[in-house]
């Protein structure tokens, strides 16, 4: 199974409990995309980082792919 948040996780306010929340109902993959451009974009990544094991981050033009476990 993969849980997928497409360009939004930089754009909620409580984004540390949505991520929290796909750890916790995920059973292998978790796949995060989010703006380059985003105000929180250190503070979203670094807490993506913290929380998953990063398998793979592809950086696009406008946008950066976490891929985890």
């Amino acid at each position: 199974d993969v849980v997928m948040c497409i360009c939004s996780i930089h754009l909620l306010s409580d984004y540390k409990k949505v991520i929290s929340e796909m750890k916790r109902v995920s059973k292998e993959y978790v796949v995060i995309t989010m703006l380059k451009k985003a105000k929180n974009y250190k503070e979203v990544s670094t807490f993506i980082e913290e929380n998953f094991e990063i398998r793979k981050i592809l950086e696009e033009q406008k946008d950066l792919i976490f891929i985890c476990t």
